[in-house]
């Protein structure tokens, strides 16, 4: 096995901890603990735990009735992007209003103009058996009314685990369009252009992340940066993703179902579980 792909083997296999658990200290000899009174129970104080930075909890979605707006947009949404896996362009095309108010950053864009830039990957896909995808790992509702919904998208476009593949963070906003559900727009996260109010939690799904580092692993450890010379970089040292062992996307992605360990309800982990294996099923190409 060559240098690179040894190393990130070796990062692989510690997991999704920074470094190894270090050696367990000796404890010192404890005072004896006093007798507990009548009708009490002694209990042992833990050890003071170690300072951490904790991250911020997140803000509770909005609890939603079922068949609510934002349901529907939603399940709209998630219906287009299947429809440009399976290439179905009619499909695809029709989530889209007729004119968008902002496609990142450029105002007023016409659904042609859309159907021009993505109408070859769209014909692919419909004769392909490994299409092009737009997966959302986590589809986050951000606002909701009546008749429009915006929403985060948090996903990877592209073919599957391969050098052309992406990781996504999408705002969308959906307005009613008589019985449907139509994108108005479609724009980065990140993206002012497209004058959407600022948001509070943009912060991705752990899932997500977890899924971006490892192929921007896979990435750096297996893929030739674009300026490698034949000079000074050996071509073996780059056998891209899933060229060999150390630079195979199942192993990269292993270590994701330990995601659903943090999860304390049985019916939540198991669906967390089924969720994790569904997308790394899909960027790996077995699903």
């Amino acid at each position: 096995m060559h240098g690179r792909a040894l190393a990130f083997v070796l990062l692989v296999a510690c997991g999704t901890s920074e470094g190894s658990a270090p050696a367990p200290r000796e404890e010192p000899p404890r005072a004896p603990v006093a007798p507990a009174a009548r009708d009490e129970v002694a209990v042992e104080r833990p050890a003071a735990p170690t300072e951490v930075e904790a991250e911020p909890e997140a803000e509770a979605e909005p609890a939603r009735e079922p068949g609510s707006p934002a349901d529907a947009a939603a399940a709209a949404y998630r219906a287009l992007t299947a429809a440009f896996r399976r290439g179905d362009r009619e499909a695809y095309l029709s989530g889209y209003a007729e004119r968008l108010r902002c496609f990142y950053g450029r105002r007023d864009r016409p659904r042609d103009a859309l159907a021009r830039s993505r109408g070859e990957v769209l014909a692919r896909n419909a004769e392909s058996t490994l299409p092009d995808q737009i997966r959302s790992i986590e589809v986050r509702v951000l606002r909701a009314s009546a008749d429009e919904v915006e929403l985060a998208d948090f996903g990877w476009t592209g073919p599957r685990a391969s050098d052309r593949t992406t990781f996504h963070q999408k705002r969308i906003v959906l307005a009613r369009d008589a019985d449907a559900w139509r994108v108005v727009v479609e724009t980065s996260l990140a993206d002012r252009a497209c004058g959407l109010a600022p948001v509070d939690d943009t912060r991705p799904p752990p899932l997500w992340k977890f899924m971006r580092d490892a192929h921007a692993g896979l990435l750096e450890y297996c893929v030739a940066p674009p300026d490698a010379t034949a000079d000074e970089d050996d071509p073996e040292d780059y056998p891209g993703i899933g060229g060999s062992i150390g630079c195979d996307p199942h192993m990269a992605m292993q270590a994701a179902e330990e995601l659903c360990l943090e999860v304390d309800d049985l019916d939540a982990s198991e669906a967390c579980l089924a969720h994790t294996r569904e997308e790394v099923a899909a960027y790996v190409g077995d699903g």
